[in-house]
């Protein structure tokens, strides 16, 4: 979706191979979002509809779905699929990411005085 979006936006078309470059990563949204795609495609899926624009009135992508395939792109990107904002937690990610999680809130919550690496991360 993003390399779509990053190569219209660099040749100024939208169009590749005679095919709709908006349209495409539209059905593309729809294929993550109906195959459960989450952190990843949701970060390309924004990236790929920042580069039409950041107005929707005038983005092409936005403009040229249908209102089903909006709301779809919406889902998509939804942070809710993934993100606990009201526990501040990830949700339905492998157990991979939760130890990112783990490390992450200790390198945010030491002060400066203290070890700032995880006991992992030192050589």
């Amino acid at each position: 979706m993003r390399a779509l979006g990053a190569y219209s936006e660099f040749m100024g078309t939208k169009t590749i191979a005679g095919h709709d470059v908006p349209q495409m990563i539209g059905k593309m949204a729809q294929v993550e979002l109906d195959h459960g795609g989450k952190t990843w495609a949701q970060l390309y899926a924004a990236m790929a509809l920042e580069c039409f624009g950041t107005n929707l009135k005038h983005n092409a992508l936005w403009q040229g779905l249908s209102s089903e395939e909006r709301q779809a792109y919406l889902a998509l990107l939804d942070p809710g699929r993934f993100y606990d904002s009201k526990n501040h937690k990830l949700i339905h990610l492998p157990k991979t990411i939760l130890v990112l999680q783990r490390a992450s809130r200790q390198l945010t919550t030491n002060s400066a005085s203290t070890r700032i690496a995880p006991h992992w991360m030192t050589c």
